[in-house]
């Protein structure tokens, strides 16, 4: 079958190419999703008229999966979930889990553009998720499963780094106090970031 891409398709072609693809995929997915047309020579002459206005259309879509890439970069989840002694999950957390962890943050994000090529998350500690937003646009959130449990764990293997990192929080903690105590002398509240 072969069909005009209306939009960019990963491993498959751009904007504007003719492309041959097995019937189901081509009949199944890419008409109706809107993503290709048929190549006939109406459907030829309709793409060539209506170019300029799907580059554009093209164009404003890449640029809304930059910004939301740049945002989601910076994100870092941590999911608290049912787990044995071992760290073994009772259950698994899959592309959903993630995709409505981050949309409680704030920021949209569809099941369909998280990526686990490893499958889902079995077994507590901290990961790379790769999100595609976009044919061109990826980036990776860090999740961090069950926290409470492996610094439990590092404490039971090396019991001074922990402790090192503990005394190193609580400094930090100490400065922040005494920088939020000067701040109310002076009476000026601290900027809270908007989000």
């Amino acid at each position: 079958m072969k069909l005009i891409l209306l939009e960019k398709v990963a491993n498959l072609g751009n904007l504007g190419e003719m492309v041959k693809v097995k019937a189901g995929y081509g009949r199944n997915y890419l008409v109706p999703k809107g993503k290709a047309l048929p190549a006939t020579d109406a459907n030829v002459a309709m793409f060539e008229e209506r170019r300029a206005d799907l580059e554009a259309a093209a164009n404003e879509k890449q640029a809304k999966a930059e910004a939301r890439a740049e945002v989601l970069s910076g994100v870092v989840l941590k999911i608290e979930a049912n787990a044995s002694d071992e760290g073994k999950l009772f259950g698994s957390i899959g592309p959903r889990e993630i995709a409505d962890a981050v949309t409680e943050t704030g920021v949209e994000l569809g099941k369909s553009e998280v990526i686990m090529g490893e499958g889902p998350i079995r077994v507590s500690g901290v990961y790379d998720v790769l999100v595609q937003l976009h044919a061109d646009v990826t980036t990776e959130i860090k999740v961090i499963v069950n926290e409470g449990s492996i610094v439990a764990a590092a404490a039971e293997e090396d019991a001074e780094a922990v402790e090192e990192a503990l005394a190193e929080a609580l400094e930090e903690a100490e400065e922040a106090q005494v920088v939020e105590t000067e701040l109310e002398d002076e009476s000026l509240e601290p900027e809270v970031p908007s989000r």
